[in-house]
């Protein structure tokens, strides 16, 4: 991933689902892609990363992974391959 978005949720009520999900609209909100990855610290992720996948309304499924260099409660989001521009809803 060249370039991405680090997004930041603290809120322990909030599922780790959908702060990924609320991070991937601000992601296509601002670049006009829809991301794939999500990399995470692994004190976020309690689950197995292999067998866990954001799915979000109108995008793909987001995979996740660990990266030991992301700070708990971060989130770096963006595109693997090359990004498709997509029309805003």
């Amino acid at each position: 991933m060249r370039s991405g978005l680090l997004w930041y949720d603290a809120d322990p009520k909030t599922p780790i689902e959908k702060k990924i999900a609320d991070a991937a609209q601000r992601y296509f909100d601002r670049f006009g892609v829809r991301p794939d990855t999500c990399f995470v610290g692994d004190v976020n992720i309690a689950v197995n990363v292999n067998d866990l996948g954001v799915e979000t309304p109108d995008g793909p499924k987001i995979a996740i992974r660990v990266k030991p260099s992301i700070l708990p409660n971060h989130f770096w989001l963006g595109v693997t391959g090359e990004p498709t521009p997509e029309a805003a809803p």
